[in-house]
């Protein structure tokens, strides 16, 4: 990875963060638009500039959320039934699944399972050569 290569993904993630888009996303098409090898180095490059991105948020905003408690309020308001929401959503939709597969196990092969995934296997190769 060169500076310039550094200095557009750094570019992507800043300009998406703030967007209602995804910012992982975009690196992940931006990395392969430039022919960037996923190595160790490049994925610890990716986590620390989120990081950056996310924290600035928090400070850009901390002293807002310390100041007025009423914007306080409202965030915390506004995060506890989205939190229990999903955390609910989550665990009925993963009882459900985990009860529909081990239901599945219990009364099919997997010989089924085996040419599903050579034929998406086989799909996926032809697509992509």
């Amino acid at each position: 990875m060169t500076y310039l290569h550094a200095l557009i993904l750094g570019i992507i993630e800043g300009v998406s963060e703030f967007l209602p888009i995804s910012s992982t996303g975009h690196l992940i098409l931006t990395s392969h638009l430039l022919h960037l090898e996923q190595t160790d180095f490049q994925k610890s490059f990716e986590i620390a500039i989120q990081l950056g991105a996310i924290l600035s948020v928090v400070v850009l905003y901390w002293r807002t959320l310390l100041v007025n408690f009423e914007i306080l309020k409202r965030v915390i308001t506004a995060f506890i039934p989205t939190a229990i929401l999903g955390f609910v959503t989550s665990f009925i939709v993963a009882l459900l699944s985990i009860k529909w597969l081990i239901h599945f196990i219990k009364n099919h092969t997997f010989i089924s399972f085996g040419i599903y995934r050579i034929l998406i296997s086989l799909l996926f190769w032809f697509v992509i050569l």
